[in-house]
């Protein structure tokens, strides 16, 4: 995703706690943001992507996808900080998409109806 021009940076945050894991590795390329969630997607992990989401969107990222195959489990937490990111892209005039739902985030995005709330896209045309 990273294009051949312009400042590319790349994060990488994990943590273990107790059995729960999570970790979440970022790759901005203003204007794009590309963002990797793997395990658990919950109260204890959101304040991660949120915050994430938030500082490379500060730091010019107005294009913004996050990949969710590596997602174990999601909670009502995990899909209300997706809801609350992508609200805070589009407020700032930016986009935001989904991409390759992991089986956990298909089940609870279609059990809530929120399917439709999300714009995705194939990793090969994010």
């Amino acid at each position: 995703m990273p294009g051949a021009s312009g400042a590319t940076s790349q994060d990488l945050s994990a943590r273990i706690v107790g059995h729960l894991y999570f970790s979440l590795n970022t790759v901005a390329d203003p204007p794009q943001l590309h963002v990797v969630v793997t395990g658990e997607l919950d109260v204890l992990s959101v304040s991660g992507l949120r915050g994430a989401v938030a500082r490379r969107s500060a730091d010019g990222c107005r294009s913004v996808v996050i990949d969710l195959e590596g997602v174990t489990f999601i909670d009502c937490t995990g899909l209300s900080a997706l809801l609350a990111c992508q609200q805070e892209v589009a407020a700032s005039g930016g986009t935001f998409s989904v991409a390759a739902l992991s089986a956990a985030v298909a089940r609870v995005v279609e059990l809530t109806g929120t399917a439709g709330r999300f714009r995705t896209m194939t990793l090969e045309s994010a």
